[in-house]
């Protein structure tokens, strides 16, 4: 994995929420709980922890791309961030190619 990055596994749940996301698209927490299995009342300490880590990164002043009215704030990923969400896709798909 990039750089060494130990995840936890709600970590790793948390971070493939912005699988299929655009780059610099943001979420908030609860889009990021509705795209992942984490319940809505971890997910605020597992997104400050991925933060922490230089995996995402908070982002205020965010605009609805539908309407492009004021959307509040949110967490996008960093470089490192979808690095990481790279390498996990990259592993998960290779695993399953391996398997019979």
């Amino acid at each position: 994995m990039s750089k060494d990055v130990h995840l936890s596994d709600r970590e790793t749940r948390c971070l493939n929420a912005w699988d299929g996301i655009d780059s610099g698209y943001c979420l908030n927490f609860r889009g990021i709980s509705q795209r992942c299995t984490i319940e809505a009342h971890n997910v605020r300490r597992v997104v400050r922890s991925l933060a922490r880590k230089g995996l995402l990164e908070f982002q205020r002043g965010l605009f609805d791309d539908c309407d492009g009215s004021v959307a509040g704030s949110g967490y996008g990923l960093t470089p490192l961030g979808e690095e990481v969400l790279n390498d996990l896709i990259e592993t998960a798909i290779a695993a399953l190619e391996a398997q019979p």
